[in-house]
This record gives C-alpha cells, sequence and structure tokens, in this order.
C-alpha cells in the first residue's frame, strides 16, 4: 500500500491503523487499495478569521450555507457527495485549485481531483 519513498513511521502508523480497523470493523477492508499520506505543504493553511470571512462553507452573518462557495459549488445529489465537498474545500489541495474551472464544480470532478492526490 505505501512505497519505499515513506518513512519507517508512516509504515507504521498505518499497519496500527490497518489493524485497529480490522479488529473493530470486522469487513470491508478489501476495499482499502491505497493510503495517500496528508503532506501538509501541498495544502493552504487559512486561520479561522480568513475561513469565516471567506465564507466557505457558510455566510458570515446569518449561519447560513445559502449563499457560501459550498452552495454554489455543490451539485452533489446525496449527503455521501456532500461531506467530502465540504471536506474538501476545508482543506484546500492547492494542486486541486491550480486545475479548478467552473465546469468542474460537479461531484464527479472533485472525485477525480481528490484521486489524482
Amino acid at each position: 500500500m505505501l512505497g519505499n519513498s515513506y518513512s519507517k513511521e508512516s509504515k507504521l502508523a498505518s499497519a496500527a491503523l490497518l489493524g485497529y480497523l480490522e479488529r473493530t470493523q470486522m469487513t470491508g477492508l478489501e476495499r482499502i487499495t491505497k493510503i495517500i499520506p496528508f503532506a501538509e505543504s501541498e495544502y493552504m493553511s487559512l486561520d479561522f478569521s480568513a475561513k469565516r470571512n471567506l465564507e466557505l462553507t457558510e455566510t458570515l452573518h446569518e449561519k447560513k450555507r445559502y449563499g457560501s462557495l459550498l452552495w454554489v459549488l455543490d451539485k452533489c445529489e446525496t449527503s455521501m457527495g456532500k461531506r467530502p465537498l465540504k471536506s474538501f474545500i476545508e482543506k484546500t489541495s492547492c494542486k486541486c485549485w491550480q486545475n479548478y474551472t467552473p465546469t468542474k464544480c460537479r461531484c464527479r470532478a472533485f472525485r477525480q481531483c481528490s484521486d489524482a492526490n
């Protein structure tokens, strides 16, 4: 799952996580085919005030989704699509936004972009 380029600590943490999942979930682990480590350098770092003022997931005054960036981009039909989209916006990957075009704001495009990372 993890190549040779990852540290010993990363491999041990992955093994511990998979062991935990195996003990607690009992099923479905065959769907885990790849582990992608989180690289902090690939994500924009925004403080709380910046996130709030940009109205990424809710409006500043009314605290509603209507009018936020998430509301504009969300064309997902299920909660299973909405949750990853919200996470994607909150933990903004620099690579994905470099390739962003307005026509890619559908869930399918989001999945392709998140699979590329």
